[in-house]
Formats: C-alpha cells, sequence, structure tokens
C-alpha cells in the first residue's frame, strides 16, 4: 500500500520505540511520495512511541513540517 500514497508524508520514529520498532525506516524506504523522516530520541527527551516525556518537541516537528509543506495561511 505505500507505494500508492502520493501525499506528502512526515514519518516519524522514535529511539526505543516499543510497539512498531523498525517500521518507520521501511515505511520511508517503500513510499514513493515527497516524504521525510524524523528520529526523535533520547538526547532530546523524545524517545518512546509518540514521546510521551516531550510532546512539546514532537507537536514542534509535526508543525513545522506542516507549515513547511502546506505554506503559511493567506499565501
Amino acid at each position: 500500500m505505500a507505494p500508492r500514497i502520493t501525499a506528502p508524508t512526515l514519518v516519524l520514529d522514535y529511539d526505543d520505540e516499543q510497539f512498531y520498532a523498525g517500521q518507520p525506516s521501511e515505511l520511508y524506504r517503500l513510499l514513493r511520495a515527497p516524504r521525510d523522516y524524523v528520529r526523535l530520541t533520547a538526547a532530546e527527551g523524545a524517545q518512546l512511541h509518540c514521546s510521551p516525556m516531550a510532546p512539546q518537541r514532537h507537536c514542534q516537528v509535526v508543525f513545522d513540517w506542516l507549515q513547511e509543506v502546506l505554506g503559511r495561511p493567506g499565501r
């Protein structure tokens, strides 16, 4: 299914991912659409699935990516 995705895609991966280890990099490899890969690390305090100890870092990455891909409102 991944090669059929056509929308720009942000793939997040985490140090110490406890549920889907290895799957984010595999998805990134299979995607043919414009894509970005970001690994959130223990050094940032953003490890583990969905970075529960660093939601601000997680949101910063996601919203910065959205702003870059979608542009600013009113453009």
